[in-house]
């Protein structure tokens, strides 16, 4: 997946990401995936995490290009293998770190 350019594309992607993880909770608990149930409070913690900082970006407080990934990509990478839509994450950081337009 590319990374976006542009903070409008970057916001698109934060709103696609978050539509996935609320999508999978909802498959999970819909179709009771017990084996799933662990990874529930991760992906809570990064819904809650994306919704600040979408708020961030949105509002121009977030810093692009600092030499940090973003804080929720360290619990995106250790729930990788339960999340099909993990690269969404990666093109999140890849973007934070070269920054946007």
């Amino acid at each position: 997946m590319e990374a976006p350019k542009t903070v409008d594309a970057f916001v698109d992607l934060i709103e696609q990401t978050i539509f996935e993880v609320k999508d999978l909770m909802s498959s999970i608990e819909y179709d009771e995936l017990r084996e799933y149930d662990e990874f529930m409070p991760a992906y809570k913690t990064l819904i809650e995490q994306l919704l600040q900082f979408k708020k961030e970006v949105t509002e121009g407080s977030h810093s692009f290009a600092n030499g940090t990934d973003l804080a929720f990509y360290e619990l995106a990478k250790q729930n990788r293998r339960s999340m099909p839509y993990y690269m969404m994450f990666e093109a999140l950081n890849k973007a934070h770190h070269a920054g946007v337009e």
